[in-house]
């Protein structure tokens, strides 16, 4: 009897263990957001356009758009350099100019978009530089203007931003021909980067505009982070 009575306790013992449900808390996945940012490391002139005068006074504009695997916009960014005189030889230090960052979808693309100029209107360089200040994030650009995407050229870009700011703004004719100095656009496919990689893109402005020869030297860098 005393040998039966204990294999009965003892099975309902490990009958009610059995019965006890665990609340083993559940690992949760965390999505890390993909961080891609813009530097320019050089902006160097080797040679200035305004050879009378002595000095080009620069504008620089740079961008980052970044685009769904649908070819969706889903985020920009812009910054600006100057007005800054420059003379032949000067070469800047890139801590005076802002870097920028965006989060990445986990497919699709990033556009980095330049435009050098050499603006003697103070007045409509400060106006380009508070627009692309207002531009940023898609809710001030046309998503119909993004979508366009391969066709654009970095000068459209930044027409676009600057429209998107302002409605007043006639896009293209808000340029001047003769400002440009150069303009620079370059696509890479969120799929093909690494975390913790680093682009280094050397750029070269070499022309002339009338009968004035120009050289200038930039170095952007994409980040992967």
């Amino acid at each position: 009897m005393l040998r039966l009575f204990i294999i009965t306790a003892l099975g309902i013992l490990i009958f009610s263990c059995k019965s006890i449900p665990t609340n083993t808390p559940k690992s949760e996945t965390k999505v890390i957001p993909i961080i891609t940012s813009l530097s320019i490391n050089t902006l160097k002139a080797n040679e200035i356009e305004e050879k009378i005068s002595g000095a080009d006074e620069i504008l620089m504009t740079y961008s980052l758009f970044s685009f769904d695997e649908n070819n969706q916009p889903i985020n920009a960014q812009h910054g600006s350099f100057g007005v800054e005189k420059m003379t032949s030889g000067t070469n800047i230090s890139p801590q005076k100019i802002s870097p920028l960052s965006i989060t990445l979808p986990s497919k699709g693309k990033i556009v980095a978009s330049l435009v050098l100029m050499e603006i003697d209107d103070y007045e409509k360089a400060q106006k380009i530089i508070q627009k692309l200040t207002l531009a940023n994030g898609l809710g001030q650009i046309p998503a119909m203007f993004l979508q366009i995407g391969e066709a654009a050229t970095p000068l459209k870009y930044l027409s676009w931003a600057i429209m998107g700011a302002d409605a007043s703004v006639k896009g293209l004719k808000y340029f001047d021909g003769n400002d440009i100095l150069g303009q620079f656009k370059t696509e890479l496919q969120i799929e093909n980067l690494k975390i913790g990689q680093n682009i280094t893109i050397p750029i070269k402005f070499n022309d002339k505009n009338y009968l004035n020869h120009y050289d200038y030297e930039i170095n952007l860098s994409i980040g992967i982070k």
